[in-house]
């Protein structure tokens, strides 16, 4: 977390860059634009993707949108397959998440 302009993306493309991983960024924007179906929907279509792309580096962009108001609606049950889905993936895609902080 933090401002515009303090190295989030870059730290993101730097760890991607190390393990020698493609990255592959979700942008948490476009998922609850409503442009790619419902927002839940979207989101757990692109972590399957995911795994289907591993090994990775997985970069959440702007993932506060997914967990805060947790327990509201979709976004709670996002947060909770996020949860899960980090816990039950077998490592092989690295998830990163960055927020921009004011």
């Amino acid at each position: 977390m933090g401002i515009p302009g303090c190295g989030k993306s870059l730290c993101v493309k730097a760890i991607a860059s190390n393990f020698q991983l493609p990255l592959y960024r979700v942008d948490m924007v476009e998922v609850f634009s409503g442009k790619h179906g419902k927002p839940e929907g979207a989101f757990v279509e692109a972590c399957r993707l995911m795994e289907d792309m591993a090994p990775a580096v997985l970069w959440f962009d702007e993932i506060e949108m997914a967990i805060t108001s947790v327990g509201a609606g979709e976004q709670g049950r996002i947060f909770a397959f996020f949860l899960t889905w980090m816990q039950e993936e077998d490592a092989r895609a690295l998830c990163c998440g960055h927020s921009k902080s004011n």
